[in-house]
Parts: structure tokens; sequence; C-alpha cells
């Protein structure tokens, strides 16, 4: 599916108010942990930058941390929304095409649920851009977590808030790769594997908390 067949569907899918009700259940023990996980290394006032943020489900946990949040997402429904309800420094972009910020401008770049959804082939840039305009740290999380096996890509169905791509990486491609950064001092990984029946796919979460040296 062409790039932009998939940015129309969000555009055409993605109602903030619906996708926040879907993700409140189903991510808060997952984003308990990630807001633990920022409360042990960062400092107030250190700056996040949350890329694909969609409606901007961790912006007040986030700034009620004392942290400063910016977001970034492609669709224009959740842009609109997060400047409304929130008033906050949000920028439309889409990630693939690159982050437009200064190298180092944040203390972490973090990206909870993205990797699941883009096209083939471009996560490598996606993961390079964050890292740059990392200070300190990057944190990606996923839904369906990197494993041991080949790379599987698949079209899921549309409908939901569940997007137009879902793409299990191989763990070690996708470790090697950040491994190999410039700059990179640790990968610390926190996961846990649920798997369903006549599911071939982990579910689960599995966190990356990457640190510059």
């Amino acid at each position: 599916m062409k790039e932009e067949t998939w940015k129309t569907w969000w555009e055409e899918h993605a109602d903030p108010e619906t996708f926040l009700q879907v993700q409140q259940p189903r991510t808060r023990n997952v984003r308990l942990i990630i807001y633990d996980m920022m409360k042990s290394i960062l400092k107030p006032e250190d700056s996040i930058l949350d890329v694909a943020c969609g409606p901007a489900r961790d912006y007040n946990a986030i700034t009620e941390m004392g942290y400063k949040w910016v977001g970034v997402d492609m669709t224009t429904k959740f842009v609109n929304y997060v400047r409304d309800t929130y008033g906050a420094e949000m920028h439309q972009m889409n990630v693939t095409e690159g982050l437009n910020f200064k190298r180092g401008e944040f203390t972490m770049s973090y990206a909870k649920d993205l990797f699941e959804h883009l096209e083939p082939n471009k996560w490598r840039k996606v993961v390079s851009d964050m890292w740059s305009v990392s200070k300190k740290y990057m944190l990606l999380s996923f839904f369906r977590p990197p494993n041991e096996n080949e790379t599987v890509y698949r079209t899921v169905k549309t409908g939901g808030t569940a997007g137009v791509y879902s793409h299990q990486y191989s763990r070690k491609e996708f470790a090697d790769y950040i491994r190999n950064m410039e700059g990179v001092d640790t990968v610390s990984i926190k996961e846990s594997l649920l798997y369903k029946k006549k599911e071939a796919l982990p579910r689960g979460y599995s966190i990356w908390l990457v640190k510059r040296v």
C-alpha cells in the first residue's frame, strides 16, 4: 500500500476521542511503567519529544511530572485536537520524511506504538532521526515487540484505530541497528509477552531505553 493511501486512512478513520477511549484501558499498565522509567532518569524541566503522538495521550502525565512536552504527528485531526485541547506545542510532520528539529534539541525522544505502523524499510530513518534530536535518551515502546523470528510484514484490516500496517521486526536486526548508532552507550529492554491462540505474533509490550554516552 502506498504511503499516500496510508496517510489518507488515518485522516479518515482516526477520531481523537475514540482513539483515546480505546487507548486508555489497553495501555494503562504499560504507560505507568514508562512514566516510572522517565521519573527515574529525567530531571524537572527536561524536554521530551513525543513522536507520532496522535491525540497526545501522554501529555498530561508528562507535563504533571514537570517535563516540557513537544508533540509531532502527521494527522491533521490529531494535530488540531492537541492544539485546541492543551494549547501545547504540536508540530505536523510525517516522521518518515524527517524530524525538523536541531540535533540534541530534546533530552529524550519518545515513541509508543509507532513502528508497528510504518511502511517497510522506513523504521531505520525514524530511529536515526529520533536519536539525532535526543541529547541523552531515546525511549521506544512496542505493542508488537521485536522477536527472534524473521521480519513479517502484513496489511491489517482497516477500521477502528489499529492503523493500516502491522510490522513485526526481527529483534536482532532492530537491536543491532540501534547499538551501532553513533553515541549509543547502553540499550535496556523491559518486556512482557502474551500469546493468544491462533495468533503467530506476540502481543504484550517491549520498552527499549537507549542512553547516550
